[in-house]
């Protein structure tokens, strides 16, 4: 099954769990012990966000759910996945989706070769879902956009002179590009002119700039049976995201390495409201993109619900 952020939406669930089932089956490596361990993150309560939106707008542009959104879809999940162990081996994360993470099992070697392994598998998959791609503005640079996002965060690693403006650039490529992969193949072979198909891809990334600071919020307000990480993971790693970088810039002192005073002095200078709002302003560009391509309101309260959740 997959994540309940999608029962409401049945139709959308039903095609997850096709994606879901041609990454199992996509997946065939010897060693059967590492097949397994991918089999048991893809098993894992993930929430598939990314082939959701990439189905939700085939959807409003009335397209037919067939075999090649769910080549799309699954190559857009393990692209995703890829990342996420890779991460973990530099942030040097125990766990992943709650289960233990693959480098802690094995080795960092072989976590890095895995992800490799589900890069390669992804650009296949792709290939394989057969659309004809006429206005793909992020062409074969996906990838590279990715990867310099990641290098970013890993230059950026303890670095405390990093300042806002370095994060939003490096999650623009982490994060954010792949969500505006998800939203144009989601308008691939609908006649879309180039200039459209960047709107759609830039609806996409505003999407994922508002779902990575999200996601830093849950490091600070959630513990780590509900978020499936430790407790102020970030800071400790020496990963700086926007709540932090926001409460260095408004405490302009030395931050406490105390995590009950640093919570202290979030509330202090309203820290989260900040994010918060910053999280508002790009859904609102998404939606204003969304809404220069004649989309309704259907379809954006959808995806506001989801991200919600």
């Amino acid at each position: 099954m997959v994540h309940e952020i999608w029962q409401p939406y049945p139709a959308i669930a039903l095609q997850l769990e096709r994606v879901k089932q041609k990454m199992l089956a996509s997946v065939n490596i010897p060693m059967k012990d590492i097949e397994q361990k991918i089999h048991d993150y893809i098993n894992a309560p993930g929430k598939y966000i990314r082939s959701g939106l990439a189905l939700i707008v085939a959807t409003e542009f009335n397209q037919e759910l067939d075999e090649r959104f769910i080549h799309a879809g699954a190559s857009l999940e393990l692209l995703h996945l890829a990342t996420l162990i890779h991460d973990d081996v530099i942030d040097n994360a125990d766990v992943r989706r709650g289960i233990d993470a693959i480098h802690t099992q094995y080795s960092n070697r072989i976590a890095i070769y895995a992800g490799d392994y589900l890069l390669s598998l992804s650009g296949r998959l792709m290939a394989e879902s057969k659309f004809e791609v006429e206005h793909n503005i992020v062409d074969d640079k996906l990838l590279e956009y990715i990867l310099i996002g990641e290098l970013r965060q890993l230059m950026n690693q303890q670095r405390e002179s990093m300042t806002m403006v370095d994060y939003l650039r490096q999650i623009k490529g982490k994060t954010a590009v792949l969500f505006g992969m998800a939203t144009m193949t989601g308008g691939l072979n609908t006649g879309l002119s180039r200039r459209q198909s960047k709107r759609l891809f830039y609806a996409g990334q505003m999407i994922g700039m508002a779902f990575q600071l999200n996601d830093d919020l849950i490091d600070y307000r959630q513990q780590e049976q509900e978020s499936g990480k430790p407790f102020l993971q970030d800071i400790q790693n020496g990963i700086y995201t926007a709540p932090y970088l926001l409460l260095k810039q408004a405490h302009q002192q030395p931050l406490p390495e105390d995590e009950t005073e640093i919570l202290y002095l979030m509330d202090k200078y309203n820290i989260f409201a900040q994010v918060e709002t910053m999280i508002n302003q790009y859904l609102r560009k998404s939606y204003r993109y969304f809404e220069s391509l004649g989309v309704d309101t259907t379809m954006m309260k959808t995806l506001l619900d989801v991200l919600h959740y």
